[in-house]
């Protein structure tokens, strides 16, 4: 199911329950009086451990997995440079520029047919269904060459980082986590943070 929470925290909607699939929602928890800030899964807090028994995560702990995970890069560069350069690859051969050409040359044509049968005062209907479903094809490639390009742009910025890269990070950095991790899924003995440009690293709890 689809939730989505306020973007105030670069967290909000990316942190994911492995059990469940549901989001983690940041909690102000009160545990016999002790006060923290915890991520629980939706579903668990909704209906309780019996329908999922995912683990309660503590904030500092989320942020700090986010920071171990963008210096591994930064201490990999090259091997992830090498990662990313493959992802470019299949990005650049996913690209449809061709079939849209070809679909946009059978429209023209298509159209013209349509025009002709219209002044001759001919049935055209089977034809502008035909168009309807071109119309549509065409969409639909719109719509993945947009996400082709968008994953194109993302491996860009985060080569661009790791090349101009010249330290580590001490301290959780909220703008990075918004720029370049797309989701974290939460384990019992690990998280699963998948940044944008199609990297996944495993960092230990």
């Amino acid at each position: 199911k689809k939730r989505v929470y306020s973007s105030k925290y670069a967290l909000s909607s990316i942190c994911t329950c492995s059990k469940c699939g549901d989001i983690y929602r940041r909690i102000a928890w009160n545990n016999r009086g002790k006060h923290s800030i915890v991520w629980r899964c939706c579903t668990r807090v909704e209906n309780g451990p019996a329908i999922c028994d995912a683990p309660t995560v503590q904030e500092i702990e989320l942020q700090q997995a986010t920071v171990k995970a963008i210096n591994l890069l930064v201490r990999s560069s090259s091997s992830t440079l090498n990662i990313l350069m493959q992802n470019i690859e299949i990005a650049l051969a996913d690209d449809n520029s061709g079939e849209l050409e070809k679909i946009n040359t059978v429209l023209s044509e298509k159209q013209q047919q349509l025009v002709k049968l219209a002044h001759a005062k001919k049935d055209y209907t089977a034809l502008a269904d035909e168009i309807d479903l071109l119309r549509d094809k065409k969409q639909g490639l719109l719509v993945a060459k947009a996400e082709t390009e968008g994953f194109k742009k993302r491996i860009k910025e985060l080569e661009d980082f790791l090349k101009a890269a010249n330290h580590e990070l001490t301290e959780y950095d909220e703008s990075m986590v918004r720029k370049y991790i797309e989701k974290i899924k939460v384990y019992e003995d690990k998280f699963t943070v998948c940044f944008k440009a199609g990297v996944d690293l495993d960092i230990e709890r």
